[in-house]
């Protein structure tokens, strides 16, 4: 088998495209392991599919993380902690893709709650319908009293 051949045959992007049987997956990754030909032309053609498709490249994943760095270093931006954990893949295909899967937990060094603006006003809304049917329930009461008192002083007459 002519690896050239194997490579312009298009198994290559059929595999990267998902559209690959599994008779086909099985004998890329058997050669892969074999021919670092193949290896090259697959991160070769995953980076054209990616350029093509609009996907960030490593490259470009870079600039994200240089521009992070630099407005963190700006006196107006509030610092904002980033963990990035890697997640290997235990898929034999994705690791021999080399894939790897990326977290970013983003922990506030805020001590104070965030409330969106209508939030606010429907909050504010509430309180203010509580202390009107509060003062309503206290002159309900006083005014159930006075009957009571009424009520006892024209008994005795």
């Amino acid at each position: 088998m002519d690896i050239n051949e194997y490579i312009e045959s298009g198994v290559l992007e059929a595999y990267l495209t998902g559209t690959a049987t599994e008779k086909e997956i099985q004998q890329l990754m058997f050669l892969k392991k074999n021919y670092p030909q193949i290896d090259i032309a697959l991160s070769r053609i995953e980076m054209d599919l990616a350029q093509l498709s609009g996907i960030s490249t490593p490259a470009t994943g870079q600039k994200i993380e240089d521009d992070l760095k630099e407005l963190t270093k700006s006196k107006h931006t509030r610092i904002v902690k980033l963990k990035v954990h890697t997640k290997e893949s235990e898929s034999t295909e994705e690791q021999t893709a080399g894939k790897s899967i990326q977290f970013i937990e983003i922990e506030d060094t805020s001590k104070y709650m965030r409330v969106k603006k209508t939030w606010k006003w429907r909050i504010i809304g509430i309180l203010i319908l509580m202390a009107l049917l509060l003062g309503l329930i206290i002159y309900f009461y006083l005014e159930n009293q006075q009957m009571k008192e009424q009520l006892e002083n024209h008994a005795f007459y």
